[in-house]
């Protein structure tokens, strides 16, 4: 088998209807075109630079049309791409290259001053160009083109090595297999309810394998989705509308500035998939109002699996909306696929850490970097401890609570924070804990909801910021390490 398998079928059913395309008339690549030039580059990277099986190849190539026939080029040869979240820095970023050790890389121009940086980048000894002559660098041939069969692999075969941002701990390596990116794609396109034909506008680079596996077309959107909270939401949903894209899975804070556009309930989507961060009350109001047409979905997973749960917006009752703002949680649904969850207890009402085991779990961290923290293994079984704090209701509905080490007075933090949210003169809120204590941090001015939270003895204190620091990755999550280090905890 080979996860680039799939291509060749859409290719041959649906040869000439694009499979990524940048503006729907003057950059875009067929599924037939796809076919072509992964096989080509598949091939010069073998015969050219001796890429084969099992080989690590560090990819340094920008969003786009490249990175993908890049990726489906390795993956067709059997080697592993490897990838770095942009969220790490230029010091995860290093460490992730250490790391992963690979024989190749190949670089876009853009990528050039890392090898400046890096004595590591320095030493894999086969570097390719993309898109440029440097000394020291074998230049690929965009053009070529091949009609080869992707080699045939084990299910077990590595095809992807990524290494996670660390917004939640130390970075990890994550390695996936060509079985296991294959299982995970059949369950999101049931999950999201993925129809060949459809247009996808990709802005979580995680999706698009599991667009080409559906036959979607994936629109790589003319924006800057490197900072979602800051995008141009004008462009972006410019995009959307040329290329009449009917579906996006984004993070809170994307969707937030998209949905703040001019002309955004005029737009053609139609289901709108929303994660990566806790989805608060206020942003799913404020989507139901913008995109009235729409489909919403809540989706919760980590880099580990996704997805967990899933929760369509018209499932989320007004009492359901009641139990968020008061405490209770926010929902994230039910469980998808045949994960198993299991919630240890932590307090008395069966709150407690989310844990989940099935085939498509990481089952290790590459070099076991991280295991001892997050994998617990019994006899067959492992389970993967997700660090969230979470609960069942009484209709087997899973509930977030917050990252478990972030706890604060017997409370988790969404047990908290959503109750602030309630008023609108509070931009975002975190629970921490001060001197042992308690403590309510938000970005601006404190209202009613969020001072009968000090009232009622939820929390001792409340603390006004200018702004409270969030996650490089998705702009939407809190980024707790930096908000202590600026109230002066070390």
């Amino acid at each position: 088998m080979n996860l680039v398998d799939r291509l060749a079928v859409h290719a041959s059913a649906r040869p000439e209807r694009a499979a990524f395309l940048r503006h729907p008339e003057t950059h875009r690549i067929s599924f037939a075109g796809l076919e072509r030039r992964s096989a080509g580059w598949g091939d010069w990277l073998r015969e050219r630079c001796g890429i084969g099986e099992g080989d690590r190849v560090m990819v340094l190539v920008p969003l786009g049309i490249d990175l993908y026939t890049l990726l489906l080029a390795l993956f067709r040869i059997g080697a592993v791409a490897v990838l770095a979240d942009p969220g790490a820095g230029l010091r995860g970023f290093l460490s992730a290259c250490e790391r992963a050790k690979p024989r190749g890389v190949v670089a876009h121009p853009r990528a050039l001053p890392l090898f400046l940086l890096g004595a590591g980048l320095r030493r894999i000894p086969t570097r390719i160009a993309l898109g440029f002559v440097s000394p020291g660098f074998r230049t690929l041939d965009r053009a070529a083109e091949a009609d080869a069969a992707p080699v045939s692999l084990d299910p077990d075969a590595p095809a992807l090595l990524t290494f996670t941002s660390g917004s939640t701990g130390s970075p990890k390596g994550v390695m996936r297999s060509h079985g296991f990116l294959v299982e995970q794609g059949e369950v999101l396109s049931n999950e999201l309810g993925m129809e060949a034909g459809e247009v996808d506008c990709l802005t979580l680079p995680v999706f698009a394998l599991a667009n080409l596996a559906a036959g979607l077309t994936t629109l790589l959107p003319d924006a800057d989705l490197r900072f979602p909270g800051r995008v141009d939401a004008a462009r972006l949903a410019r995009s959307i509308a040329e290329a009449g894209a009917s579906r996006i899975a984004a993070s809170p804070a994307l969707l937030e500035r998209l949905a703040s556009a001019p002309g955004a309930a005029d737009l053609p989507l139609r289901k709108i998939f929303v994660g990566g961060a806790p989805v608060f009350p206020r942003l799913l109001r404020l989507l139901g109002e913008s995109f009235p047409r729409a489909e919403v979905r809540i989706v919760y997973g980590s880099s580990e699996v996704e997805p967990i749960a899933a929760v369509r917006m018209s499932e989320i009752t007004a009492g359901d909306l009641r139990c968020m703002e008061s405490g209770g949680g926010l929902l994230a649904g039910r469980v998808s696929g045949d994960l198993a969850i299991r919630i240890p207890s932590l307090r008395p009402d069966g709150a407690g850490e989310i844990q989940v085991s099935g085939r498509r779990v990481v089952q290790g961290y590459f070099e076991g970097v991280g295991d001892g923290e997050t994998k617990l293994r019994e006899g067959n079984v492992v389970w993967h401890r997700t660090g969230d704090a979470g609960r069942f209701d009484e209709d087997g509905r899973l509930w977030l609570l917050g990252r478990v080490g972030a706890g604060a007075g017997g409370r988790f933090p969404l047990e908290i924070e959503p109750v602030a949210l309630q008023d609108p003169t509070v931009r975002r809120a975190a629970l921490v804990a001060l001197a042992g204590e308690p403590v309510l941090v938000v970005e601006g001015e404190p209202g009613p909801a969020t001072r009968g939270l000090q009232e009622s003895g939820a929390v001792a204190r409340i603390h006004s910021l200018r702004t409270i620091p969030v996650d490089r990755r998705h702009n939407a999550k809190v980024d707790r390490a930096s908000l202590l280090r600026e109230l002066g905890v070390r």
